[in-house]
């Protein structure tokens, strides 16, 4: 069976060089008879061993060891070959690629290339290979890629690139027409690097490492595997931890998160990341994990969340397990075992924050989607583009009746702009995002029939413009934001069923214009601020076009010094004690 992946690996001492065709044949050829000029051109035939095999017939090819002396390739290597399932190449001293190298192959599910010291590919590199679901280009001296990169893999959803440095590679086409690309694994080192470098810039919300890593409390992120920091590296009282045979300071950690590498792990012994006063996160992908020893991320005042998969609660020492945590909001644990945790000592201790909550859409034709971050990133349900893409699949705005974002985005720190705005047949959104510092413009704006709506966001600090504006329907709306500072223009915005609006901001200093305007329905507004908030904006728009509201309610100390502060005064008359 051929998977649908592409794989890259070193060659085998006496690979033979074969073609197979669409009726099951198979030819064997060599160099000598074949030489490589034949695979390049833009012919609608192949000539081997001097005989013309027009593309269409032709599933499979592989090029073996007498091809191994191939330097360079021209233009139009395998191109347009549309019958072409599997290709296997092995050029270990190839060091470029010309252009519309595998381009427009349609069928081509599995692609395994060695080029270990290929330096650049030029344009329609592998472009409009439709069918093409996961690539991996490891090719580690890469430096340089042509435009049109990847071009037209409607099926693409995973892209890994081995290559430390980003290769050079023009803006056009890159990426382009790629709707279903979730993840681009990079070393973990190079994660900033990538999300700062164009155009690998403009896809800055997929890059992730199935590496190890730890974060550092100025962002640098430094990648490490078993093999180079053993388990028991971390396990220490000390004030410090060795990483890649280098000492860092405990409390210049922000982040860490094992992976794969760690997979055989099964037991964690005494002080496991003890004193880590600036961790906030951590991942432990330990599915064999057994027993964890004593002082268990003990003394991490900062940790937010962490995350295991092992589905038995392992067998852990109670003392000083998770001792003087008060920030920890989540234990993040896999969904069939939430309950043996919640029951199991000294885990049952924490049961209350071992709250997995699952994310799931619910359509208009009644169908209930299930996902969760690592395959549908928080980028992607923030654009102004037609649709939504959930687990690799583009959705129409109009066709979401009902979203709830659960445990598994609960990391997430800001929102960008257009989040899930112009969802048109959206009826139902619960948020909990206890990490969340930022919402950018247009926050669930335009969603004519969203009725219901839950925000918890505890760290809430800023609101950008076009807040929930025109929904209409709007009738049940929850705002937890204690710790929000300031919302721009067209807060509330043409909300014309909103009755009553609770804004339980206690740490609110300004509003902006257009703030609560055309809430045609509203009749009871409460402000918790102990002092009234500036207008930054018009304000002659300040509640304009509120006919019903009838009673301001603000704290019982203030409420003369609302009556007095403008825009505030403007309303005096409805102002009133809570």
């Amino acid at each position: 069976m051929i998977a649908d992946r592409v794989r890259m690996r070193k060659s085998k001492k006496g690979i033979p060089s074969y073609m197979i065709l669409t009726n099951g044949t198979r030819i064997d050829f060599e160099l000598e008879n074949t030489p490589i000029a034949n695979f390049i051109n833009y012919n609608s035939f192949i000539v081997i061993n001097g005989v013309s095999y027009t593309n269409s017939t032709i599933e499979e090819i592989q090029l073996g060891e007498s091809y191994s002396g191939v330097t360079e390739i021209g233009s139009g290597f395998l191109y347009g070959r549309s019958s072409l399932i599997n290709v296997t190449l092995n050029f270990p001293v190839l060091k470029s690629v010309s252009g519309h190298f595998l381009y427009d192959c349609s069928s081509l599910t599995s692609v395994t290339l060695n080029f270990p010291v290929l330096k650049s590919v030029d344009y329609y590199f592998m472009a409009s290979c439709s069918s093409l679901i996961d690539v991996t280009l490891d090719f580690p001296a890469l430096s340089s890629m042509g435009d049109i990169l990847l071009y037209g893999c409607t099926s693409l959803t995973d892209l890994t690139l081995t290559t430390q440095t980003p290769p050079i590679t023009g803006g056009s086409g890159f990426l382009y027409d790629t709707p279903n690309l979730s993840s681009i694994d990079v070393p973990a080192n190079s994660i900033n690097l990538y999300k700062t470098t164009y155009p690998w810039s403009s896809k800055s919300s997929l890059f992730k490492s199935k590496q190890s890593y730890i974060i550092l409390t100025d962002d640098t992120i430094i990648g490490f595997k078993n093999e180079n920091t053993p388990i028991a590296n971390l396990c220490t009282s000390d004030s410090s931890m060795v990483i890649n045979g280098i000492s860092y300071t405990k409390s210049a950690i922000k982040g860490i998160h094992f992976k794969s590498s760690y997979n055989g792990v099964t037991e964690i012994g005494n002080y496991f990341l003890q004193n880590c006063s600036s961790l906030i996160d951590v991942t432990l992908d330990f599915p064999s994990l057994e027993s964890v020893g004593s002082g268990f991320l003990s003394y991490c005042e900062s940790l937010i969340d962490v995350t295991l998969t092992a589905e038995t609660p392992p067998i852990t020492n109670s003392q000083y397990f998770l001792y003087e945590t008060p920030n920890l909001s989540l234990i993040h644990v896999p969904i069939d075992a939430a309950e043996a945790y919640k029951t199991t000592y000294p885990w049952s201790s924490k049961s209350s924050l071992i709250n997995f909550k699952p994310s799931y859409m619910i359509l208009t034709d009644g169908r209930r989607i299930d996902f969760e971050i690592d395959n549908t990133p928080f980028a992607d349900l923030s654009s102004y583009s037609f649709y939504l893409t959930i687990n690799g699949v583009s959705y129409g705005r109009d066709t979401f009746k009902e979203i709830h974002l659960g445990t598994s985005y609960s990391r997430v720190t800001e929102i960008g702009t257009g989040f899930l705005a112009n969802c048109t047949s959206l009826t139902n959104v619960t948020m909990d995002f206890p990490a969340l510092n930022s919402i950018g413009n247009g926050f669930l704006s335009y969603c004519g029939s969203l009725t219901n709506v839950t925000l918890n966001f505890p760290a809430l600090n800023s609101v950008g413009n076009s807040f929930l504006v025109a929904c209409s329907s709007l009738t049940n709306l929850t705002m937890d934001f204690p710790a929000l500072n300031s919302v721009a223009n067209h807060f509330l915005y043409a909300c014309e069923s909103l009755t009553n609006i609770t804004m339980d901001f206690p740490a609110l200093n300004s509003v902006d214009s257009y703030f609560l305007y055309a809430c045609t329905s509203l009749t009871i507004l409460i402000v918790t601020a102990e002092t009234p908030p500036t207008l930054a904006g018009f304000s002659s728009y300040f509640l304009d076009m509120t006919p019903n509201l009838s009673s301001i309610y603000v704290p019982a100390n203030s409420v003369n010094l609302y009556k007095t502060t403008y825009p505030w005064s403007s309303k005096s008359s409805i102002i009133k004690a809570i």
